[in-house]
């Protein structure tokens, strides 16, 4: 009897162990789908968002690219006019330095050849364009800068 006893024990204690291990099995399989369900709709509202918003943000990039394009474009163009009314400043102080010789002062100064510094290949294509009697308007048009930049460096070259 005591044999039937430890045995029934024994399969008693394995039911429980068998019972145990299923319900934690069970409750395993369960998280995961939540955890799979809540991947889904996270996904499913990460799509939604692309194709709301996602064209609108490329837009916004590509817009921002084109703007960061022209803002260089201008950057460049102001350092070359800054660096063209340096170029004048100087010669103009070492104009304003220079004193004639008492020999010079009796006779007319010969025009002293002007010094230009090496023009900008912008410079130079509107420069081109000025001199073939384009428009001032229509050059700008052509090279994407403003009527007033294009005007400034046509006087300029001028002087």
């Amino acid at each position: 009897m005591f044999m039937t006893v430890v045995f029934v024990t024994l399969i008693a204690g394995l039911i429980l162990v068998a019972a145990a291990f299923i319900g934690i099995m069970y409750a395993r399989k369960k998280s995961e789908d939540k955890a799979d369900e809540a991947t889904d709709t996270l996904n499913a509202a990460l799509r939604e968002f692309d194709s709301a918003y996602g064209e609108t943000i490329r837009e916004f990039n590509g817009t921002a690219k084109i703007i960061t394009d022209e803002l260089e474009e201008k950057y460049k163009s102001l350092l070359f006019l800054y660096n063209l009314i340096d170029d004048k400043k100087k010669e103009i102080d070492s104009i304003k330095t220079e004193t004639p010789a008492p020999a010079d002062a009796a006779r007319p100064a010969a025009a002293k050849p002007r010094i230009k510094p090496r023009p900008h290949p912008k410079q130079e294509e509107i420069c081109r364009l000025h001199d073939s009697g384009t428009p001032v308007a229509d050059i700008a048009q052509k090279l994407n800068m403003g009527k007033g930049e294009v005007q400034l460096i046509i006087d300029f070259d001028k002087l």
